[in-house]
């Protein structure tokens, strides 16, 4: 229904093809919404070659990675099992999860970062020892850079996020 996806296709095929960041391979156009997408759907263009479907492939690991994070989350602080699996689906449906790895953007690849950012921010600023801060705060630069390079609008996450380090530190 979108013609977003096959934008970042194509910027992949013609970066993993012609070493062109294009929608064609003749010039260069900034025509996605995301650097790392594009390269991680060309590296896997480079090893089996160019494939419809290897953003839905991404996509569905991405979901199940997200889910296994969340999953993780929740059996740390919540010990009701039916509460866990009750809000696991609840991140599968307000997400929406299915018609985000249907459409084959990186979307469901976003989500999995800005988790894991939101998990290391908050451990970040409940952190109390100095070795522990370092490792955090180096884990949490990773994920935000990481964040903003799948997606521009990471800085969502990442706004509010800074704002709690720089309350709480």
């Amino acid at each position: 229904p979108l013609d977003d996806p096959y934008i970042q296709m194509a910027i992949a095929k013609h970066v993993a093809t012609d070493g062109v960041w294009g929608v064609t391979r003749y010039e260069f156009s900034g025509a996605g919404s995301s650097l790392a997408w594009p390269l991680l759907v060309a590296s896997i263009d480079r090893m089996i070659g160019v494939r419809d479907r290897t953003p839905f492939a991404l996509n569905a690991l991405s979901a199940i990675l997200l889910l296994t994070l969340a999953s993780a989350v929740l059996r740390r602080h919540l010990t009701n099992r039916p509460a866990q699996a009750l809000t696991l689906c609840l991140v599968v449906i307000a997400t929406p999860l299915v018609v985000l790895v249907g459409v084959g953007m990186e979307h469901t690849l976003e989500c999995v970062v800005a988790l894991a950012l939101a998990i290391v921010g908050v451990r970040l600023c409940l952190a109390t020892e100095q070795r522990e801060r370092r490792t955090l705060l180096a884990l949490t630069l990773t994920a935000a850079a990481l964040a903003v390079a799948i997606r521009f609008d990471a800085a969502a996450v990442l706004v509010p996020l800074l704002v709690l380090i720089a309350i709480t530190r």
